[in-house]
């Protein structure tokens, strides 16, 4: 007991009232740590909407009016599935004699189907416009003997097949889609007969090796 009130005693001498002007002592509720959110990162800067992609006429149908000349009638199509790339098809009914080979005296009559797929590239990028250079490949399947005024009994069919490069120019004709191509190249092409075989007009027209080529094609784009 004697020891524990010498305790209190000496607490109580010990302990003094602080003066005027010294800090409060610290609470317990200040010494408790504060957590501050840090502040949100501004967001990443956003780039400007990329420009769109140039519209131009993907469709290019055309009949070719040269075939005309060489006695086959022939159309096409073309998909420009983006700028300045097409690929294309041709389709064409050939016929070839008659009179008038009989009146030059070019022996020859025939008549046959023929397809060519290809590719062409155009130098402007608002659709099939402007200088161009081409490559397809061509076959076609046909019937030949040496005059139509008779039949004639060695009349045979055959097979034609070869690659070909065109070069040529695209231009508008007017504001309604109306398009003028007009190309030159080389074909070279191949027969499963021996060419020997072939009348005159016909290895003229559709025979074998290099021989040069054209056309005039007019048609709508859209």
């Amino acid at each position: 007991m004697l020891s524990t009130a010498a305790l209190l005693v000496g607490r109580c001498l010990l302990w003094t009232e602080p003066e005027e002007g010294d800090p409060p002592p610290p609470s317990p509720e200040a010494a408790t740590p504060v957590f501050v959110q840090p502040p949100e990162p501004p967001p990443p800067p956003v780039d400007p909407p990329a420009d769109p992609p140039p519209k131009f006429p993907q469709h290019f149908l055309f009949g070719n009016g040269l075939a005309l000349v060489l006695t086959s009638l022939s159309v096409g199509y073309q998909l420009l599935p983006v700028a300045h790339h097409s690929l294309g098809l041709n389709i064409h009914g050939q016929y070839g004699g008659g009179i008038i080979s009989e009146l030059i005296g070019v022996k020859g009559a025939f008549v046959g189907l023929g397809a060519e797929l290809g590719y062409r590239f155009y130098a402007w990028r608002d659709g099939p416009y402007g200088p161009f250079f081409g490559m397809s490949f061509l076959a076609g399947y046909y019937h030949t003997q040496r005059t139509i005024s008779r039949i004639d009994p060695n009349a045979f069919r055959y097979f034609q097949y070869g690659p070909a490069v065109d070069f040529g120019w695209s231009v508008h004709l007017d504001k309604k889609g109306t398009v003028l191509a007009i190309s030159l190249g080389a074909q070279y092409t191949f027969t499963d007969v021996e060419p020997r075989r072939l009348p005159d007009l016909t290895r003229l027209l559709v025979g074998d090796g290099l021989r040069p080529r054209g056309g005039i094609q007019v048609g709508k784009t859209f």
